[in-house]
């Protein structure tokens, strides 16, 4: 403080403390495949030190199920694997300040994407008869809901296709 003829007095310590972290920002998905995720997040105003938690979950609500989270650890990036092709996942991210006690913000969505779609697996040709000729096959890791379109033709090159079959089955007939 400063007297009104300018003497002034010795500082107090007022301690330290740490600020709240940001919300993350800018979410990126940079790369998708059958089975994984990578996903990434800029720091917002975070220092460098700030850590971050993401979690991935097959439902849009988060409700504990499905959910996959990674630790906290000062990373912008992280991943996800053993994922189901062709399946659809949620992503958000948090940040957690350093100060006593911890402190973490609240999820910031990172939007979701679908994993990549595997090929079917062909299991084989079965009821061969004079009209008619089915087609089983395996989904090859494919999630629930994946269409499978099976096409018949008496070119290699399949040009032109003779009958197309649109199904959520593992299996096709033709007749």
């Amino acid at each position: 403080a400063v007297s009104g003829d300018g003497t002034s007095t010795l500082y107090t310590d007022l301690g330290s403390t740490r600020t709240l972290a940001a919300l993350p920002g800018s979410p990126v998905y940079f790369f998708v495949s059958e089975s994984s995720i990578t996903l990434s997040w800029n720091l917002n105003t975070n220092p460098s030190s700030t850590k971050f938690r993401a979690q991935l979950s097959t439902s849009s609500t988060f409700d504990g199920l499905s959910d996959s989270f990674t630790s906290y650890n000062a990373y912008t990036s992280t991943g996800f694997i053993g994922l189901l092709a062709n399946s659809t996942y949620y992503t958000r991210v948090q940040a957690r300040n350093e100060a006593t006690p911890v402190t973490e913000t609240a999820y910031v969505s990172l939007g979701s994407t679908v994993t990549k779609i595997n090929p079917p697996i062909t299991v084989g040709i079965s009821n061969v008869q004079t009209n008619q000729l089915a087609f089983t096959w395996n989904a090859n890791g494919n999630g629930a809901g994946t269409v499978y379109q099976a096409q018949i033709s008496s070119f290699s090159n399949f040009n032109p296709v003779i009958l197309t079959s649109s199904t959520e089955l593992l299996s096709s007939t033709y007749t």
